[in-house]
């Protein structure tokens, strides 16, 4: 190797960077989605006690997720207006809605102690901010099976 350097993963200092054409298939219907459930909402978060009501930060998190359930993608029932911290919370399975539409903290991760569990852990039991239309119990089944969590006791 000319110049002395040593090659390594702790000596890399750039990453190979560029373009690639690619064919993209976008989501009809999700932008008008999005515009429903936040209008629904009053655009302000769900999550109880969360403020976040800049749309800016806002999105429209469906509940059973897009790839999983062709039926239910556009309907209101299968989407919350949540922050992007408690969308992607709710994404991993952190935290799902009971069917009385509360908070339920997965079990698993009650003992973290990272800010955000403790945060979801002081709403658990807490209702959701109620939009004009209320999730599904389709969709809230989906999410506790593909989270593997079951609030129902």
């Amino acid at each position: 190797m000319g110049g002395g350097e040593e090659k390594g993963p702790s000596n890399v200092v750039s990453i190979e960077t560029g373009w690639q054409l690619a064919t993209v298939r976008a989501r009809v219907g999700q932008a008008e989605f999005a515009r429903k459930i936040k209008e629904n909402a009053g655009y302000v978060c769900c999550f109880p006690s969360c403020g976040v009501n800049d749309p800016r930060f806002l999105v429209a998190s469906h509940i059973a997720r897009w790839s999983d359930n062709e039926r239910l993608r556009g309907h209101l029932g299968n989407g919350l207006c949540l922050c992007l911290v408690h969308d992607k919370a709710f994404e991993l399975g952190l935290f799902t809605l009971d069917e009385h539409h509360q908070v339920f903290v997965n079990p698993k991760e009650r003992s973290g102690k990272s800010e955000i569990v403790l945060e979801l852990l002081r709403a658990h039991g807490q209702r959701i901010a109620f939009s004009k239309v209320p999730p599904l119990d389709d969709a809230l089944l989906e999410h506790w099976v593909r989270v593997d969590v079951s609030p129902l006791g």
